[in-house]
């Protein structure tokens, strides 16, 4: 598997699913596609600790953050767009998606983009949620994911 810096840095291709795929690959795939692969999103949002669900994910370090920035808020274009055709009031894995998001934006920038994407996140799906089905737990998650940071 390649290393953060060579998926962002020498488009290098990870696999994903049972393909290997560019970064400018793995965007332009379809919606169907994002539901139904679990693994890219470890390299759309790198963390600093190993990934529960896929023992390949790449582990975020301090000097593959210049990599990472430039490419963060196109992932995250392309990943809402997707967001927005799912069924987000009942509880699914693209939560855990959103929250690896918010976790990686804290360590690549700071606590306050966190917060801010939690903020239009969260109340764009409250807003939506006419009958009361969204779990209150999951802007719990939410909220913890922006408070997230490197150890001291």
């Amino acid at each position: 598997m390649p290393t953060i810096q060579e998926f962002y840095g020498n488009n290098k291709p990870i696999l994903c699913g049972a393909e290997y795929l560019t970064w400018e690959e793995i965007l332009n795939k379809d919606d169907e596609w994002f539901n139904g692969c679990h693994n890219f999103v470890q390299f759309l949002y790198p963390l600093n600790k190993p990934s529960e669900y896929n023992p390949n994910a790449p582990i975020l370090v301090k000097e593959d953050i210049p990599f990472v920035k430039p490419y963060l808020l196109t992932n995250t274009i392309r990943f809402l767009a997707f967001l927005n055709t799912q069924n987000m009031i009942v509880f699914n894995h693209n939560h855990l998606r959103i929250t690896r998001m918010l976790e990686c934006y804290s360590l690549v920038y700071d606590n306050n983009y966190s917060i801010a994407g939690l903020l239009k996140i969260g109340y764009q799906y409250l807003n939506d949620d006419k009958d009361g089905n969204f779990d209150r737990n999951t802007l719990k998650y939410w909220l913890d994911a922006t408070l997230y940071g490197w150890p001291i």
